[in-house]
């Protein structure tokens, strides 16, 4: 709600961009960081399951853009969204 209000204070549209792949997906990438060893993540498949499990819904006519990225368009479909959004600044005083 905040996010909507700050939008509406400084006249931009709002917009709620939701990065989503499948679980399975999302499994396989937790899996193949903690594979190398090297990721500064802490998150494991304990960590993603409970994120699976409390991932928010979102209210029927909220204005969401779905971005799949378990698909192969995501950074041409990422860019086309940045590219959509006004380039505007809003100081909150």
């Amino acid at each position: 709600q905040l996010f909507r209000e700050l939008a509406a204070a400084c006249g931009v549209p709002f917009l709620i961009v939701f990065c989503h792949a499948e679980p399975a997906i999302l499994r396989q990438r937790v899996a193949k960081r903690a594979a190398r060893g090297a990721d500064a993540s802490e998150a494991d498949l304990t960590v993603l399951e409970q994120q699976l499990a409390q991932a928010d819904r979102f209210d029927e006519g909220e204005p969401v853009l779905r971005v799949d990225t378990g698909s192969g368009e995501t950074a041409e479909r990422a860019a086309a969204v940045l590219r959509a959004i006004p380039n505007t600044a809003c100081a909150r005083g």
